[in-house]
């Protein structure tokens, strides 16, 4: 058995509709404007309001085409976090990066003014 004090709390999280179709590959009840800021904004603050504790986004760069381009458009996840940083109080926002797009110095920065921003979140 864990001691007490190393036990941790089950902590909840949301993955964003960050990206176009995101919640399945399908035709059926699309809703065209799911992945904009301003849907994912409201998502966050519903999301850090019922007490979760992080924000996923997923990083795509172009969608997989067909009739439906599954994630075929879709918001940047750096700014998208930094966005969503400054829109909430309490709640953890992940970012991902496309490591052979961006020289690890670039992603360090950005992940610092991140910090920054975010009083360490």
């Amino acid at each position: 058995m864990m001691p007490t004090e190393l036990r941790q709390k089950l902590a909840l999280g949301l993955f964003m509709p960050n990206c176009s179709n995101m919640p399945s590959i399908s035709t059926h009840r699309v809703v065209r404007d799911q992945w904009t800021y301003e849907h994912n904004e409201s998502l966050a603050l519903a999301a850090e309001g019922y007490g979760f504790e992080y924000l996923f986004p997923v990083s795509r760069w172009r969608g997989f085409g067909g009739e439906t381009n599954f994630l075929g458009t879709s918001l940047e996840t750096t700014t998208w976090a930094a966005a969503l940083l400054r829109a909430t109080s309490s709640i953890n926002v992940f970012s991902t990066v496309h490591i052979p797009l961006f020289h690890p110095f670039v992603v360090a920065k950005m992940g610092a003014t991140l910090s920054h921003m975010s009083g360490n979140r």
